[in-house]
């Protein structure tokens, strides 16, 4: 599998991600152990979480984060994993309400080093961004908290195109470290889905691509994989949501010639889609059963040659 290293402290972190939102949610905790478990045995070692997940459902506040200390502590495996949380979120309830002060965003970085039971974060992204902000305060907040040890190197979520430029031209101009990443909603599908409900999530789009490859920023494509909606067309089941629009069923009909012609599943394929793409991109895959994570990882090996991406790009541009 392809790997990224991030930073000159030398993150090394698998093009495959894990996302976790459904652990303790939709997964139970014990098959939340196993799924990790299986995840660090197919050769992945990148596992992506976030302050707020889980806290959608009644009960426990950050249990998604809880889950993953509790299977760090169980397993005594810190060392093998490259851990990635994401503070700064809005309140569920005002969405546009931004928390991007620094006792904000340190309540809860210290809330997740607690749940996940660690000393330090390795990749800490700020799930959100604060516009009225100057960039300058957040990123001298970000490396304050670099030298205080509680996190190794920091990242966007969901940030715009000028937004992110800006920040990595103030990053050299000030000597700090800068984004090392920004995650942001990317698939197969994505660009002619109806898109994400929440307008405070940022699709990957012409203007952030060119921002990627002039800065050279890691690009994490979260609902990377179209949330399955390819690979249940392939396997004739009933499709529906977002991803599901005339457009999409224009890009199923060119993927599923292209699989037909190289031999690789709809999974790989969808996967590939990301991974071989000529930006530095990873996947973060949100896989809830044992089958969904070993067909994914094993199309982590494969690639998406470059005249098979260009007849998925035309149709996508069509």
């Amino acid at each position: 599998m392809k790997h990224y290293t991030l930073g000159s402290d030398i993150l090394d972190i698998s093009a495959v991600s894990f996302g976790t939102t459904g652990l303790g949610t939709e997964i139970s905790e014990a098959d939340s152990f196993r799924l990790m478990d299986a995840y660090l045995d197919m050769g992945g070692n990148f596992i992506d979480t976030a302050r707020v997940y889980s806290d959608w459902v009644p009960g426990e506040t950050g249990r998604c984060e809880r889950i993953i200390g509790d299977w760090m502590a169980a397993r005594r495996n810190r060392s093998r994993v490259v851990l990635a949380t994401k503070g700064a979120h809005p309140r569920l309830g005002s969405m546009h309400t931004a928390r991007m002060s620094k006792a904000e965003v340190e309540e809860d970085l210290r809330l997740s080093l607690k749940a996940l039971r660690t000393d330090a974060i390795d990749l800490y992204y700020l799930h959100r961004d604060d516009s009225t902000r100057p960039v300058e305060e957040i990123l001298l907040m970000l490396e304050g908290f670099v030298k205080a040890g509680m996190i190794r190197r920091y990242a966007c979520s969901n940030w715009r195109a000028d937004r992110m430029l800006e920040a990595h031209a103030a990053a050299r101009a000030n000597g700090f470290m800068g984004f090392a990443a920004n995650q942001v909603f990317w698939s197969l599908g994505s660009a002619l889905s109806h898109g994400l409900a929440d307008d405070t999530c940022v699709a990957f789009d012409e203007a952030l691509e060119d921002a990627f490859r002039k800065t050279g920023i890691l690009a994490a494509a979260y609902t990377s994989q179209a949330g399955g909606y390819f690979t249940k067309l392939e396997q004739g089941r009933e499709v529906s949501g977002m991803f599901d629009t005339p457009g999409n069923l224009r890009v199923y009909d060119m993927a599923r010639a292209i699989a037909s012609e190289t031999g690789m599943t709809m999974t790989a394929l969808t996967l590939q889609y990301i991974l071989s793409q000529p930006i530095p991109a990873v996947a973060v895959v949100g896989c809830k059963t044992m089958e969904q994570l070993a067909d994914t990882m094993a199309g982590a090996d494969q690639e998406l040659q470059p005249e098979r991406l260009s007849e998925l790009e035309t149709v996508i541009n069509r």
